[in-house]
């Protein structure tokens, strides 16, 4: 319990539980984590894992299986975005694929 802030990778292997904070560039949970999770690059959360708390990444990896129960924000290169500019990201991308916007000239 408490915090796990490191500047590399963090591991949660298959059977493993924590409940705290976690702070790591790269983060994979093949067990179970209670709590925030803040990672810089990738989180991947194995077809074993399971993820209770909100999320921040940089880059988010579910594999079938895996659960993820909390709110989650996922923005390569961007710490933090809010949930309006991501969802605004995406309206914009499928009018585009529609051609209801067209690229600037």
């Amino acid at each position: 319990e408490g915090e796990i802030d490191m500047d590399g990778d963090v591991v949660i292997g298959e059977g493993g539980k924590v409940n705290a904070t976690v702070k790591s560039k790269n983060l994979t949970v093949a067990g179970s984590l209670k709590g925030k999770a803040v990672v810089h690059n990738r989180l991947q959360i194995s077809a074993t894992g399971r993820v209770e708390g909100d999320v921040q990444a940089g880059r988010l990896a579910v594999e079938e299986g895996g659960i993820l129960l909390g709110q989650c924000s996922a923005c390569p290169g961007k710490e933090e975005a809010s949930t309006a500019e991501v969802l605004d990201r995406a309206a914009f991308a499928a009018k585009k694929k529609l051609g209801a916007v067209k690229d600037a000239q």
